[in-house]
């Protein structure tokens, strides 16, 4: 395998399933508290930007940024990875 093959980067136009996952289950969390993309941009010290990207499964992030996202939302890692393999296996099922 070729360096950066199969992984995703801000140049690749597809997707992994595990990051649509995540990014779905932030999001979902971020709505169920009813904050903005902004708020999570400000606490976790980033761009409103980079919240919608992470949202639409547009950028992979490390696991500080997943921390700290969780911890903007009210949650740990650990509850939005769970929820984001409850999301993750319904895709599969509607899929097959």
């Amino acid at each position: 395998m070729k360096r950066g093959e199969g992984a995703m980067n801000k140049h690749s136009t597809r997707a992994r399933p595990v990051v649509v996952s995540v990014g779905q289950a932030v999001r979902a969390r971020r709505q169920q508290l009813g904050v903005s993309q902004d708020y999570v941009a400000f606490v976790v010290g980033c761009k409103g930007t980079n919240v919608y990207a992470i949202e639409h499964g547009k950028n992979e992030m490390k696991i500080g940024t997943l921390d700290a996202i969780a911890r903007a939302l009210e949650c740990s890692s650990s509850d939005l990875l769970r929820d984001a393999e409850q999301i993750r296996a319904r895709l599969i099922a509607v899929s097959t």
